[in-house]
């Protein structure tokens, strides 16, 4: 009550303060150097990523009202993820204009939310005393997993909103709640799903749960039944296209058993000694009433280490089990550090080992920031692939949007060419092939990964124009060298070719 006096054993003990400001310590410095990569790259002209064009592409067709799935061509193939990020992504450009920093926004708000969901996470079952400094705590250390999850928190990927969405529907789904809120957090569910299917895991363990629960069962079939008809509809409005490249071609692709094994080790004991302890304990203890965090964190890691063991699985994978390793390590590590029960030695050593993992995960956001010779490389990239165009068009597969001109990326055409059906690959290679033609491109920049047929067409219709290192990635995949080819003919009138 207002004005009641506090006791002496309710007041704060000095330790107790020590605790709660190293606690504010290890939260704020991830937090300040996340708000600064940020900061410091969201309005970068050209893509930190090499798949952020083609993401923006897939965003901005929808915007446009142009079909997401349908029968390859040379100028699109569609990647394979469901389309409810795009969605997402297509509101911010419809405010602020089809550009990465718009559709980088739509992360940076999602990763926002998901800061905040994580802190109500962790404090859900945390004593009332303790709440604020968990929340902090748990929102610290997902900050502080920026480099871990591969720098996707603000990029023009499906990531963010899918884990966005995944972290609100786990804060609603609770044994306590509502029918409403049980129900609206499984529907998020399937709306995290329908943003990326690697999270599915995720909704399979909160259904598992839920089984065992008889106020949250009808919640988990109205979830499923909302996934089955979302789907069925997107299936209907694609001309059957969706199933082909949101599951028939991502369940071509191979699995590695071996890379599944490893990744426990590397991706998981390796660098989050303390957040797997302290989670793994959490778990133990609450196996005769498990509480949505639990079942998600199971969840999480299987749907991380089944990424990883997919054929090009990449750190970004890991953000389904990191966050809710965050939320659910932070309870325990909060509880421990701030237990009057526990000896002064032994919370201290907690919060040591606390400062060391946040030594191991977070690294200085200069290293995420483009610099100027970064921005230069790119610049020269583009003025090369216009040169050796001569006034033509151009187009660069692993950088969509670098010559201005829509064009099949390499992503995309690889992964149809690695999961799809015979048909669908030669026909995919056929449009591809058929686009590459002299009389409409002037210029064609490619990297390394290539297939025979096209080889082929750049070889007997393009002749060897420039080869220039490959714009700098802040994240994800390295394309390599950027080599560019001109039409037969226009090599004659250029004076100075470019090398």
């Amino acid at each position: 009550m207002p004005g009641r006096p506090r006791t002496a054993s309710s007041r704060p003990r000095p330790f107790e303060i020590g605790a709660r400001s190293v606690l504010v310590a290890v939260a704020a410095l991830p937090l300040v150097s996340l708000g600064l990569a940020i900061a410091g790259r969201i309005g970068f002209p050209y893509p930190l990523e090499w798949m952020e064009g083609v993401v923006l592409e897939h965003a901005a067709r929808l915007l446009a009202g142009e079909p997401l799935y349908g029968p390859p061509s040379g100028s699109f193939v569609p990647l394979v993820y469901a389309p409810m990020s795009y969605g997402v992504m297509a509101v911010f450009l419809f405010v602020g204009g089809t550009s990465l920093a718009w559709a980088r926004a739509s992360s940076v708000a999602a990763t926002a939310f998901t800061i905040f969901a994580v802190g109500a996470l962790a404090a859900r079952g945390a004593r009332a005393e303790h709440r604020p400094w968990t929340a902090i705590l748990a929102a610290g250390l997902y900050a502080a997993g920026f480099a871990y999850g591969g720098t996707f928190y603000d990029l023009c990927r499906v990531d963010a909103v899918a884990i966005a969405l995944l972290a609100a529907a786990v804060t609603l789904v609770r044994p306590d709640a509502t029918r409403s809120r049980s129900i609206a957090g499984f529907l998020l569910f399937a709306l995290a799903v329908l943003a990326k299917q690697q999270v599915l895991p995720v909704m399979v363990a909160a259904t598992a749960l839920a089984l065992r629960q008889r106020r949250l069962r009808l919640s988990a079939l109205i979830g499923w039944a909302a996934l089955a008809l979302l789907a069925a509809a997107i299936q209907v409005a694609s001309n059957g296209w969706f199933w082909t490249y949101a599951v028939t071609i991502p369940g071509g692709h191979e699995l590695h058993p071996s890379v599944a094994a490893l990744s426990l080790v590397l991706d998981f004991a390796v660098p989050l000694p303390l957040l797997v302890v302290a989670s793994g304990i959490a778990l133990v203890q609450a196996r005769r009433s498990p509480e949505p965090l639990h079942a998600a964190v199971i969840g999480g890691v299987v749907a991380a280490v089944l990424g990883r063991a997919h054929q090009g699985g990449f750190e970004n994978v890991l953000l389904t089990a990191f966050v809710f390793l965050a939320p659910c390590a932070a309870a325990t590590i909060a509880r421990w550090a701030l237990d009057r029960d526990l000896t002064v030695a032994r919370r201290a050593l907690v919060l040591a080992a606390l400062v060391i993992q946040l030594l191991v995960l977070i690294t200085p956001p200069r290293a995420f920031v483009p610099t100027r010779a970064d921005l230069a490389a790119w610049r020269r990239a583009e003025r090369a692939l216009r040169e050796c165009a001569r006034g033509g068009r151009a187009v660069a597969l692993d950088h969509a949007g670098l010559g201005g001109t829509r064009f099949a990326h390499t992503m995309a055409i690889s992964d149809v060419l690695t999961g799809a059906r015979r048909p669908l690959r030669q026909r995919t290679e056929q449009a591809v092939v058929r686009a590459l033609d002299p009389e409409v491109l002037g210029a064609v920049g490619v990297g390394d990964a290539t297939f025979p047929a096209m080889d082929r067409a750049l070889l007997s219709r393009f002749e060897a124009c420039a080869q220039v290192a490959a714009p700098p990635m802040q994240a994800g995949h390295d394309p390599g060298r950027l080599r560019i080819w001109a039409a037969r003919g226009l090599l004659a009138d250029v004076v100075n070719p470019v090398r």
